[in-house]
């Protein structure tokens, strides 16, 4: 299976770029999850935190007190944000080892092997760490320039 990125980028006026997150009420002490926003994809895979409000909680349960298997993957990066759509692909984004520049990649559900690749404009750290997934499970985030992107798959 070959996939592919599609790239949409907008720019803010003076070099400045907007990036709003409607949040909806915190969670509570009993450690329920914060009700869903409706602009963000699945709740729980949706932001390296969780939800819009990075509460750090889940409705997913964890990997309990039984053995976990664990197959590692060497993409030759630091991938900080792991997210998942609704289809069910892990997205990650990345940055790379060598030259540190910043990269997308689509990731097989089933091992983790990489199904596409997107590189990204090296900039400030915001902008290979911090992204989170659209009501489209697009992945929003920051190039370099300050561009800010909507990456599709």
């Amino acid at each position: 299976m070959l996939a592919t990125f599609r790239r949409t980028a907008v720019t803010a006026s003076l070099g400045a770029t907007l990036l709003l997150i409607i949040a909806t009420s915190t969670a509570s002490a009993s450690g329920s999850t914060p009700p869903a926003n409706p602009y963000l994809g699945p709740i729980g895979t949706a932001t390296m935190h969780a939800d819009a409000e990075a509460s750090d909680s889940t409705p997913h349960r964890g990997p309990g007190t039984e053995g976990v298997n664990v197959d590692f993957r060497w993409k030759g990066a630091a991938c900080s944000t792991i997210l998942q759509g609704a289809d069910g692909f892990p997205q990650a984004l990345c940055t790379k080892i060598i030259g540190r520049a910043p990269e997308v990649l689509l990731l097989d559900p089933n091992n983790g092997t990489t199904l596409a690749r997107l590189d990204l404009t090296k900039g400030s750290l915001l902008g290979g760490v911090y992204a989170y997934l659209d009501n489209d499970d697009q992945m929003v985030t920051v190039d370099g320039t300050g561009n800010l992107l909507r990456i599709g798959h």
